[in-house]
């Protein structure tokens, strides 16, 4: 079950603040989550603007890590976790944002994330985190699992934005970041998710063909780098 409300109020036409509370409740444990979020907007002109938001966010797992008992590969008894909490995280973002010229835009995000409550296997030695896990198949082999796993996320997100004009455009975003997680036992390790950097590009253009000049031919392209 999950329930918000919101407010936003805006001070001058520079100042704008938007406020928010979000509630979850996971009925089949009963493990709740309080969730305030705030974000304050500054508008320097009508081509420069910063931006800042704080906010506590909760998720809860895949059915099966509360439910699904059975066997491992070696024949180890795997017992569910009803008990299994709701996975937190603190994000923090500021933000910047450059309108160059008529029909185009600089945005820069640097963000930071703060992972707790996360579940991990509670087996001594086990460096395993949920955080790592992309689908049922691999959370099913996890053995004795709690909420005493954390993780971090931080980095720097970069995008330059041609609008569609003069029948072409493009954009153009990269980041650099780190994503790291920690265990039950309490050292610090890169997630699988850990690609230190991505690039984005994508782009087309229009051209008028035909004898009239009536038709329209686009050409898209994008390219990616992980």
């Amino acid at each position: 079950m999950q329930a918000f409300g919101q407010w936003k109020h805006r001070f001058d036409d520079r100042w704008t603040l938007n406020t928010g509370l979000h509630y979850s409740l996971f009925l089949l444990n009963q493990k709740m989550a309080i969730e305030p979020r705030v974000a304050l907007d500054f508008k320097v002109n009508d081509r420069r603007s910063f931006s800042a938001a704080v906010g506590l966010h909760s998720k809860r797992e895949h059915l099966a890590a509360y439910v699904l008992d059975g066997k491992l590969l070696d024949g180890t008894p795997r017992s569910a976790n009803p008990d299994l909490g709701l996975t937190k995280s603190m994000h923090a973002v500021l933000g910047y944002d450059q309108r160059l010229g008529q029909d185009m835009r600089l945005k820069a995000e640097v963000y930071y994330q703060h992972l707790f409550d996360v579940p991990v296997e509670t087996v001594p030695g086990s460096t395993n985190s949920f955080i790592n896990y992309r689908d049922i198949w691999e959370l099913i082999f996890a053995e004795q699992t709690g909420n005493e796993g954390k993780g971090r996320n931080y980095g720097v997100d970069l995008t330059l934005e041609k609008f569609f004009t003069r029948s072409y455009y493009f954009m153009l975003t990269g980041s650099a970041y780190r994503s790291l997680y920690t265990p039950v036992n309490g050292k610090e390790y890169s997630t699988r998710f850990d690609g230190r950097y991505n690039m984005h590009a994508l782009g087309g253009k229009e051209f008028k063909v035909g004898k009239n000049k009536k038709s329209i031919l686009g050409i898209n392209g994008k390219a990616l780098q992980l």
